[in-house]
């Protein structure tokens, strides 16, 4: 698994247990041992994959778009 699927996972664990409003980017990078640097590393992952999260965020929780 590639970094930005762990990304992906691990922002839908979070939003699953927490909820979405307790999401923080301090909060993610804790849980996956990265550094905030490291995280923005990852280039244009946040733009780019928002829609991957709360797609698949919704199709686990049977929620339609």
């Amino acid at each position: 698994m590639n970094t930005e699927e762990k990304i992906i996972k691990e922002t839908i664990s979070l939003i699953d247990h927490q909820g979405y409003q307790s999401l923080s980017l301090r909060k993610l990078t804790n849980s996956l041992g990265l550094t905030t640097g490291a995280f923005f590393k990852q280039g244009s992952f946040v733009s780019t994959n928002c829609s991957t999260i709360i797609s698949r965020f919704c199709r686990l929780s049977n929620i339609q778009q």
